[in-house]
This record gives C-alpha cells, sequence and structure tokens, in this order.
C-alpha cells in the first residue's frame, strides 16, 4: 500500500462510529501524518442544519410526532458541539496510538483547507463525499495547484443493510457499531404475548398433537419440550434464566443430535448474524435436518429472536416462548401474525 507524507481527511464525527472509523483508520494506513479537517459549529449552522427550529410548529408537526414516537426531543437529535466531537474524536485517536500523527483542525468551509493547502498529497473520501473531492481537485487545479490523490472508502452497513450515518444513530435506529436497536416505546408493546398463553392442560394438548415445525425460543421453553420427550425443529437459548447462568440443557443437548448454531445478539438489539441465522434455520429445519433439530445457541440475550422466528417461520408453524410473569406464549403463524411482526421489526429500522 502506498504511503504519502501528508493525508487530509474532513467530516462532522458527530456519534463517531464504525463508518467514521473506517475512514479514519484508512487515512492513517495511508498517511504518514493526517490533518483531519473537523467541521466547526459555524459551519454546522451554515450547512448541516437537520433540525428545524422547535417554535416553528407547524412545520415541525410531523418531526415532533416522530421523534416523540421514540421517546426523543430536539435536543436529542442536535449534532454534538464542536467541542463534544473533538474530545471524543481524540479520544479515539489516543486509544488507537494514531494522536502522534495527527492534527485536527477546525473547518469553516466545505472545500477548505483541502483547495488551497500545498503540503497536502492526498484526501480521503467517503462514496458518499468523492463528487466533493473532485470538486476540490477543480478548485486546485483552477489555482494551479497539484490535483490531490482521492483514496475513496466504501461506506460501512448496519446490520439491516443500509448506511451507518449519524442521523441514524441520534434517531436511535441503530447504534454505533450499526446494531438495530430496540425503541423504548416497544417495551411497553413487548410485554403483552403475541399470541395464546398456555395452561398445564393446553401444553399436554401439544406434546399429544404435535404440530409442525415447532419453534421454541428461551431455555425454559426448550427445557420444558425436551424433559417431556420433544425435540423441537428451532430451538433459540442463551444458556441464561433472568439473566444468569443456567446450564441444564447442556446435558440434554449431550444425549441428543442436534445442528448447533452459535451467534451473537442482544441484549436490547437484534443482529444481522442472528437474523440470518434464523431465517436459514427455518429454510434448513426441512426434511433430514428436521431429525435432528437445529439449535441457534445466542451469546447476549435471546429475547427479541422470537420476533424473528415469527417473521420467517412458515404458515401453520409454532412458535413458542415464555412471557416474564405469565407463562408460555405459543403463536401459530398466519399472515396476520406476521404482518404484525414484521411491523414491530420495522420500529428497529
Amino acid at each position: 500500500m502506498k504511503k504519502y507524507p501528508h493525508v487530509l481527511v474532513g467530516g462532522t464525527f458527530d456519534r463517531l462510529h464504525r463508518g467514521h472509523e473506517a475512514i479514519l483508520r484508512k487515512a492513517f494506513a495511508v498517511g504518514e501524518q493526517v490533518t483531519i479537517g473537523l467541521t466547526s459549529d459555524r459551519f454546522i449552522t451554515k450547512y448541516k442544519s437537520q433540525i428545524p427550529n422547535p417554535n416553528d410548529q407547524i412545520s415541525n408537526q410531523f418531526q415532533n410526532s416522530h421523534l416523540a414516537s421514540k421517546g426523543l426531543t430536539f435536543s436529542d437529535y442536535e449534532l454534538q458541539s464542536y467541542r463534544e466531537r473533538k474530545s471524543e474524536l481524540e479520544r479515539w485517536l489516543k486509544q488507537n496510538r494514531y494522536i502522534n500523527r495527527a492534527t485536527v483542525h477546525p473547518i469553516d468551509d466545505p472545500y477548505e483547507p483541502g483547495s488551497s493547502r500545498t503540503d497536502i498529497d492526498a484526501l480521503v473520501v467517503s462514496t458518499e463525499t468523492k463528487k466533493r473531492g473532485m470538486e476540490i481537485n477543480e478548485i486546485r487545479k483552477s489555482r494551479g495547484l497539484a490535483q490531490l490523490v482521492l483514496i475513496e472508502v466504501p461506506l460501512v452497513d448496519a446490520h439491516d443493510g443500509n448506511p451507518i450515518s449519524s442521523s441514524r444513530i441520534r434517531n436511535r435506529e441503530i447504534d454505533s457499531n450499526g446494531r438495530l436497536i430496540m425503541p423504548e416505546s416497544l417495551r411497553t408493546i413487548l410485554s403483552q404475548p403475541l399470541g395464546k398463553i398456555l395452561s398445564e392442560k393446553d401444553f399436554n394438548t401439544i406434546l399429544s398433537h404435535q404440530k409442525r415445525p415447532l419453534i421454541t425460543v428461551g431455555d425454559v421453553t426448550t427445557e420444558r419440550f425436551l424433559k417431556s420427550g420433544v425435540t423441537p425443529d428451532i430451538m433459540i437459548i442463551d444458556h441464561r434464566v433472568g439473566r444468569k447462568e443456567y446450564a441444564p440443557l447442556r446435558s440434554l443437548f449431550n444425549t441428543l443430535i442436534l445442528h448447533s448454531i452459535r451467534v451473537k445478539s442482544g441484549p436490547g438489539f437484534i443482529s444481522a448474524e442472528a437474523t440470518v441465522a434464523v431465517k436459514n434455520a427455518v429454510q434448513r429445519g426441512r426434511g433430514e435436518e428436521r431429525k435432528r433439530g437445529v439449535v441457534i445457541e445466542v451469546d447476549g440475550e435471546e429475547d427479541l429472536l422470537a420476533l424473528c422466528a415469527i417473521r420467517y417461520a412458515p404458515h401453520g408453524a409454532h412458535v413458542y416462548y415464555g412471557q416474564p410473569g405469565e407463562g408460555m406464549v405459543e403463536v401459530v403463524i398466519t399472515e396476520a401474525v406476521r404482518q404484525k411482526v414484521i411491523e414491530l421489526l420495522r420500529l428497529f429500522t
């Protein structure tokens, strides 16, 4: 990889996230010294003001409603100040041992200092800002200055396949790592069962008239079926109950022939790898694979994956999960149930 004596990278770097980190790491990989142009508060006011005046009630009616639905206010959604962004940026530079090769420089103009400095060799841009880099080179050309080498860094996707952005983080759609976050407004909704709460008689009826595919979410729910001699087609567990280690399933699994998948997810978010694992397990849970069962072992928390199970389970499948303080819930998959869950999952993204 070619090295340049001096590289420039610019941005707002609000709520420093994985996308920002990818650009910064690239800059330090190709540059001996790196100047980071950090947009000033004046720049934000002039060029990046995304929040309308909170006193303008008519124009902000929709925005206010949208923010309120997520438990946000205008102050939550505002960009961080220059001081806050610089402090967060310098902390990251120190943690990654780049600080001695870095200079953080406030910028008030979208084309400066790139369009006038003569001591810069290359400009690191994202796919989104490449056009601005080309415009900077046009200005340099008109001034008789050497062209900057443009080094493009692709946007980094969040777990839903859409790019990570500071606005999405401010909106609490994702966190800085691109994980889908459950909004606070969903806690009350998900505290209500998505299906029928089973009595002991109901459970015994299920055992004698099994409906397939059968999917369980949670250690206690899965254990109850296994101890009754029924192996679910798909079992989603995290070896924890009430956030405490729960070991019984390990010994039960040792007596069965299972296909095991390990993923990371939760608490409070659904990871991309967990979503894919559930979707693939539903597809795999047919034919020969069904005879031995699929176990998805979650490093984190499995609760929210009940939504994924319901989302991808075929029509007529039965999903069982535990409802705290209520008991076991049975969800029979219908199109209406699936659509309800799809709407809930959309609130994550």
